[in-house]
Parts: structure tokens; sequence; C-alpha cells
């Protein structure tokens, strides 16, 4: 039988290189949690994006990220194939009742990973993406 880490391994090995280290992981999910983006992840083994969460007690580890309601955690960061972030948060205005969308937290969590070093990001016109593997 083998074990988490060995399937991880096995699902690893079809990807050419790895993008991120663990220490530039723990920078995005201390600012996903600073910054309260709401996110997505992928999987290695899976490849399909899973329910969107928002960090809500941040846990790292040397290799891993934890949360009181991180679904699935903890989650190994060499397992994370990508992650995709909203670009936008619904603001609701509490005089008017009007609502709508704002950039604001991801324009100043993009400017703070800028800050810190290069990340591989691409864009869509609702997600920001980081990807993992390559």
């Amino acid at each position: 039988m083998s074990s988490v880490h060995d399937r991880i391994n096995k699902a690893i090995s079809q990807y050419s290189a790895a993008l991120m280290s663990n220490t530039k992981w723990k920078i995005v999910f201390e600012q996903l949690a600073e910054h309260k983006l709401a996110f997505s992840l992928s999987y290695v083994r899976e490849q399909h994006y899973g329910p969107e969460q928002k960090i809500t007690n941040l846990k790292l580890g040397n290799d891993y990220v934890a949360d009181g309601v991180l679904l699935g955690g903890p989650v190994y960061f060499k397992e994370i194939h990508c992650l995709k972030i909203n670009r936008f948060v619904t603001y609701k205005n509490p005089l008017t009742g009007a609502s709508f969308e704002i950039d604001r937290y991801s324009v100043s969590f993009l400017n703070t990973l800028d800050k810190l070093g290069k990340y591989p990001i691409d864009f869509s016109e609702e997600h920001i993406y980081i990807s993992g593997y390559k």
C-alpha cells in the first residue's frame, strides 16, 4: 500500500518542472489570509478546482498549509497544481444598498507578491492563477 506522499510524488512526476518553492507557497497563503481573498485549489492528482474557500485561521508548516476550515486540509504545497484566486470582491454599500465589484484587495495582493519575488502568475478576466507546475 502506497503512502499519500508516494501517490503525490507519482502524480508530480508527469510535470517537467516545479514552479513554486515551499517558501513561495507560504508567502502566497500568508498574503491570501491577510487580504481575505477567496480561492480554489486544484491538485496534481485531480487537476480540477475544488470549492471556493477563504483562510480564517492560517497555520503553516514547513511543507503544508492548514486552517480550521480549509477543505481537505492540511494541504501539502507539493500537491498544489494551481491556485485560482477571485480578482473581484462584491461590496455592498451600507447606506445605499448598491452592490458593485472591487479589485482593490487582489491588486494589493499582487503588488505585495511583486515586491517579494517572481511568481508564476496568469490572469483571466475573473481570476488570478498561480501555478505549481508546468
